[in-house]
């Protein structure tokens, strides 16, 4: 009655299983750096948003010594600001995500003597300000 070619198998063979392990870890060895190389840059955004953190922080700290310093500025006075800013390392704080300051003293438009500060990180990401001597 029961005969051996009649009994149904049951299970996986140990080469099948062998083959079934090659064939994923060849599958993960493959899709692996995909995988690595997102996770690796999902950084980047936050370090760039830190950068562009700093450069606000050093442009409304010399904003707000403008303000408090320079309330109705003359060409002098805006020259002297020019080289305040220019030490900005010194006369503010000192940033190591900060590359350079600069100021410069330009005309803009109409203005005949305005000062634009640029201050750049060492991604080199830019933030600028012009400041103007304001006519009655």
């Amino acid at each position: 009655m029961n005969d051996p070619k009649q009994q149904l198998e049951h299970g996986f063979t140990l080469i099948e299983i062998i083959i079934t392990f090659v064939v994923g870890s060849i599958l993960a060895a493959m899709a692996m750096p995909y995988f690595l190389s997102g996770a690796m840059s999902s950084h980047t955004p936050i370090e760039r948003l830190q950068v562009s953190s700093s450069l606000n922080q050093a442009m409304e700290t010399i904003l707000a010594d403008y303000n408090m310093n320079y309330s109705s500025p003359t060409k002098n006075t805006l020259d002297a600001f020019a080289a305040k800013v220019k030490e900005f390392s010194t006369n503010y704080y000192s940033d190591a995500s900060l590359k350079k300051v600069e100021a410069e003293t330009t005309t803009v438009g109409s203005l005949s003597t305005a000062l634009l500060v640029t201050i750049t990180s060492i991604n080199g990401e830019k933030i600028y300000h012009v400041f103007t001597i304001q006519s009655n």
